[in-house]
């Protein structure tokens, strides 16, 4: 709704910053509640403190609601992004296990086949004596 609208409908003039308000509880009173039905409870009850005072409640729970959604958002993202690290950095490590495992069982066994063919030698060596 327009200021020029709300004051055709009303017969009230209103300043800009006066009309902000209106309009945001207009558009706060959802799809099924039309300007002139808007208009026609405005003329009765547009002054009242209690609708005032509903509008502004609506309004700081609608920016604190805005505000959590945004900090849920956030922290989805955050999330995903330290899980794909984690995933990621878990890859790695159980690649680099991998390695060293199997690094670990080719020096087992060539520390056997050395440690077989030192003793070789030893009795070779003792069976010379």
């Amino acid at each position: 709704m327009t200021k020029n609208e709300f004051t055709e409908l009303t017969g009230i003039s209103v300043t800009d910053e006066e009309f902000e308000t209106i309009n945001g509880m207009y558009m706060a009173a959802g799809d099924d509640f039309d300007k002139q039905r808007f208009c026609d409870d405005w003329k009765q009850n547009g002054e009242s403190t209690l609708m005032y005072r509903f509008y502004i409640k609506y309004r700081e729970t609608a920016k604190a609601l805005k505000e959590a959604e945004e900090k849920l958002t956030k922290a989805e993202e955050e999330s995903r992004r330290y899980h794909s690290w984690w995933i990621d950095e878990s890859d790695k490590t159980e690649a680099l296990k991998n390695d060293y495992e199997a690094r670990i069982t080719e020096l087992n066994r060539e520390h056997t086949a050395f440690k077989d063919k030192a003793l070789d030698a030893i009795k070779f060596i003792a069976g010379q004596l």
